[in-house]
């Protein structure tokens, strides 16, 4: 009796053992498969970023480090009276961009929720643009603004009666018309995942709304929306993130201008380093930047946690 006892003890000791082995063995494995994209993150995006953290507080000499500034390079940028002009013109895309490229996306994406029919053909027509590179897209509505008659939209305006506008040399405009051209681009994307989130949203929810008298515009104000919070608050912070980085579109439309009222800072960065050759300016000012897009992620997490904590 002892003996057989014994026996189920050294036999379960033996099971919990190959467990074991089983599971080391699985976190060996799994430690392998993560090791080459843990170098490849450190090589590609966390060395880079640490390397231009350093070299921003010296003087360089292209990419070569010369001497050692402290924080000279920041307070010069800081001092540079397009830095705050680029700041305020960078706010101002990141305003109407919020109110361009954020309420479209999630409309387009709860109407094609509710198509029951041709709702392949409407979701191909409006991702294509998203296919289309930023620079292509750039010089594309740098030739439908075009002052004159030759513009697409001045042309259509003129036929109707109506003198033509001046889109992209209007200081007041042009920000607004170059966030135009940036939603239209985004469109397609952003909504794709909206409506991907809308697709896990269970249809008798719907069901049991409808039942009860609830319309389109009831289920998506007290279903959809609810439901997918999390997903347009992540895609806002993107989104902002995205646009004040923008560099290609002042660049490509009108390089700043007129009189740089489109001047931002992507594009200040990019003077600093390809027009003046101060690579030092470039790097302090993506630095300032970092330390923006940081308190931007931060408080998005803390809202994130207020909302899930509800």
């Amino acid at each position: 009796m002892k003996k057989n006892i014994l026996d189920k003890l050294a036999y379960k000791e033996d099971v919990n053992l190959n467990k074991k082995r089983g599971l080391n063995s699985t976190k060996l494995t799994a430690c392998l498969f993560i090791i080459p994209s843990l170098i490849f993150l450190f090589l590609v995006h966390w060395r880079p970023i640490v390397i231009g953290i350093y070299y921003s507080f010296f003087k360089l000499k292209g990419y070569t480090p010369v001497e050692f500034v402290g924080f000279d390079n920041y307070i010069k940028v800081l001092r540079d009276t397009h830095f705050f002009d680029a700041l305020l013109n960078t706010l101002q895309y990141v305003a109407w961009e919020a109110i361009l490229g954020f309420f479209p996306p999630v409309l387009v994406a709860i109407m094609l929720n509710e198509v029951r029919r041709g709702h392949k053909m409407l979701k191909f027509a409006i991702y294509f643009p998203t296919i289309v590179p930023g620079i292509v897209t750039a010089l594309m509505w740098r030739m439908i603004y075009e002052p004159d008659a030759t513009g697409l939209l001045n042309n259509i305006l003129s036929r109707i009666g109506i003198e033509p506008m001046q889109f992209l040399n209007s200081p007041y405009q042009v920000i607004f018309w170059i966030c135009v051209s940036i939603a239209w681009n985004s469109l397609g994307g952003n909504m794709i995942y909206y409506l991907a989130g809308l697709k896990g949203i269970s249809g008798e929810i719907y069901e049991a709304a409808a039942i009860d008298g609830a319309g389109l515009f009831r289920r998506a104000r007290h279903i959809t929306l609810p439901q997918i919070s999390g997903i347009i608050l992540l895609f806002v912070i993107r989104m902002v993130i995205n646009v004040f980085q923008t560099m290609e579109r002042p660049l490509t439309m009108t390089n700043g201008g007129p009189n740089g009222a489109s001047l931002s800072l992507g594009l200040l960065s990019y003077r600093y380093a390809f027009e003046q050759f101060r690579t030092e300016y470039a790097l302090a000012l993506g630095v300032i930047q970092f330390l923006i897009l940081i308190g931007i992620t931060a408080f998005y997490f803390i809202l994130q946690k207020k909302i899930d904590t509800q």
